[in-house]
């Protein structure tokens, strides 16, 4: 609990201070502190956060005026995954109580944010700024909508020097994680997240089929003949309360 305060104390005087003046450096610095601090085991504290809410609030409006323009294309890369998921955080802690972000109507595809001097919403933050232009499957499982389906949300900042190490851990997670894969030997059927149904043309626009793709990151390969399907998502909040998946 000491520590926990420490850490809150120095991170209010460091928000506080990027007021004066936001630039990129800063935004990654005090992001990392931000999600060492309230996210754990892609688990998040929104309750806590919300009795703190000026720390979340500082980081939401310093989304809004980093100029992306400066940057190169990974620095930019990892601003907007950073943005998404710091976005989510924001807005679940601003309606908490909540059991599901599709709880608050319009979360996703209505509520307009300010992203680098842009008003959009996170399903076009999501589509149209990282999705289309980076082609990276791997990105799907470094962004978290706050569902206890969702990939495990990470505790630490996207980093533009360390982006491709990170995207390649957290893809690996996923696909190395039972509860993500499950794999029934006695009806030889795989269970696997519905994100490959619903973005099913970014994981084979290389002509590889879904099984070729997960077989790519994962420790023990899928059995060539099992045959795939779709797990139930489950929407429930990815709240600190919340055990399992």
């Amino acid at each position: 609990m000491k520590k926990s305060l420490c850490l809150l104390i120095i991170f209010g005087c460091t928000v506080t201070n990027m007021q004066a003046g936001i630039d990129y450096q800063s935004f990654l610095q005090e992001t990392d502190s931000f999600m060492r601090l309230w996210a754990n085991d892609g688990k998040v504290d929104y309750q806590r956060i919300q009795n703190h809410f000026e720390l979340i609030e500082t980081l939401y409006l310093a989304i809004g005026q980093v100029e992306v323009s400066k940057l190169t294309a990974e620095e930019t890369k990892a601003f907007y995954l950073n943005a998404y998921n710091l976005i989510v955080i924001h807005q679940i802690s601003k309606y908490y109580p909540l059991s599901s972000p599709l709880d608050h109507e319009g979360f996703f595809d209505r509520e307009k944010h300010l992203v680098a001097g842009e008003s959009m919403t996170l399903n076009h933050l999501e589509i149209m700024k990282i999705m289309i232009p980076y082609r990276d499957p791997r990105i799907h499982f470094a962004l978290s909508s706050a569902a206890v389906s969702c990939p495990r949300l990470a505790n630490f900042a996207y980093l533009p020097q360390k982006l491709d190490e990170q995207l390649d851990q957290r893809i690996r997670l996923s696909l190395n994680n039972e509860n993500f894969i499950k794999i029934d030997h006695e009806s030889r059927i795989i269970l696997i997240s519905r994100i490959f149904a619903w973005y099913k043309n970014d994981f084979t626009y290389h002509g590889k089929s879904l099984k070729v793709f997960i077989n790519q990151y994962r420790s023990a390969k899928l059995p060539e003949n099992y045959a795939l399907d779709y797990s139930e998502y489950y929407w429930a909040l990815n709240a600190k309360e919340v055990v399992g998946r």
